[in-house]
């Protein structure tokens, strides 16, 4: 994937002439977000970057009309592809939510410190067990029991919250660069070939 510094976007990755797409998809853009957010907790070097893309998240793949994101973003136009799906439990449920809420983890973690969640745990927890807010380690500050419509649930307070082990950067060996960069090649040799073949 390529940063498109003109569109402050996330690029879907190469298009059929090899080429770096200027194509956008919700997924790749999503899960790039997410990461760049975690990073900016201990690094501000990501901060004007994180900023760019989540606006270009925001203004481009948001519906503004009818709600919900947008599957792709047509990179020449910036406009978004309204003739494909829009929702389903996949990507509306787990990736568009988990968007949102390591976006506000993040944010929240990096200009206040301290993270409010909100969870219904059928027993008693104490503050001991809980060290982590979603993906982040963080210490617990505090639980609130809380009640409305006759649901029970607490609010906890993180703090200190820092990349946890689903995001702390793995050293790859040489040969694995080396390998993918070989498998990328081979991709758009028989992508090239393929064309010459329909031409």
């Amino acid at each position: 994937m390529a940063f498109l510094s003109d569109l402050e976007a996330w690029s879907e990755g190469f298009d059929s002439t090899g080429e770096i797409s200027r194509d956008q998809t919700w997924w790749i853009t999503n899960e790039l977000n997410q990461y760049l957010a975690s990073l900016s907790l201990s690094d501000s070097q990501y901060l004007e970057q994180l900023g760019q893309v989540q606006n270009s998240y925001l203004d481009q793949f948001v519906d503004p009309v009818d709600g919900g994101i947008w599957l792709r973003i047509d990179g020449d136009t910036a406009a978004p592809r309204t003739d494909l799906k829009k929702q389903w439990e996949w990507k509306s449920g787990f990736h568009e939510f988990e968007h949102a809420l390591v976006s506000y983890v993040a944010a929240a973690g990096r200009e206040t410190g301290e993270v409010p969640l909100y969870f219904s745990f059928a027993d008693t927890v104490e503050l001991g067990h809980l060290d982590e807010a979603y993906t982040f380690q963080a210490t617990a500050r505090g639980i609130e029991n809380l009640s409305h419509a006759g649901t029970a649930f607490q609010r906890v307070t993180f703090q200190g919250l820092t990349l946890g082990p689903a995001v702390t950067p793995v050293p790859v060996p040489p040969s694995v660069g080396l390998f993918l960069s070989a498998m990328g090649a081979m991709v758009i040799v028989r992508r090239r070939a393929r064309r010459r073949d329909l031409s």
